[in-house]
Formats: structure tokens, sequence, C-alpha cells
């Protein structure tokens, strides 16, 4: 799934949440903050760009990390 909202709606991040852990990563060339949710068992990755926040989340256990790791290298946001 990827959700987009313009950025004065987007929030500040899962960061604060205690069980959540957070990390910086590159998204298509862009920084962004990969989140995983201990509790739900979810991924989520957020960048911003051209005044737009992008958050793209999977839900599940057996997530492939390589499937969303090469998904998160390949994002492209178009202009």
């Amino acid at each position: 799934m990827v959700l987009v909202q313009s950025s004065e709606v987007a929030g500040a991040g899962n960061s604060d949440i205690p069980s959540t852990r957070c990390e910086q990563v590159t998204v298509g060339g862009l920084t962004g903050t990969r989140c995983f949710d201990t509790i739900n068992f979810a991924t989520s990755t957020t960048v911003a760009a051209n005044g737009q926040t992008f958050t793209i989340a999977v839900l599940g256990k057996r997530i492939d990390e390589n499937v969303y790791d090469q998904f998160l290298l390949g994002f492209q946001i178009i202009k």
C-alpha cells in the first residue's frame, strides 16, 4: 500500500511510539524513515518530496525483506 498526503497534514512519524523501531533509509534516492511496529508486525516507510508525504506500508510477519528493500530502491516520485 502506498499512501500520499500533503505535507501540511502528514504526521511527524512513529519514532515516539514505544513498540516501534525506526531507522533512516534511502527511498528512490531520497531520505526517508522506515519503522517496524513490534506489536502489529507492520513495516512502513515514509518519505517527503514535492510538498507531499508518501507512506509505503506492509502488514505481516512473513514479509520478504529483500522484496520490500527492492521496492524501496525502485520507488520513484514522478513530478
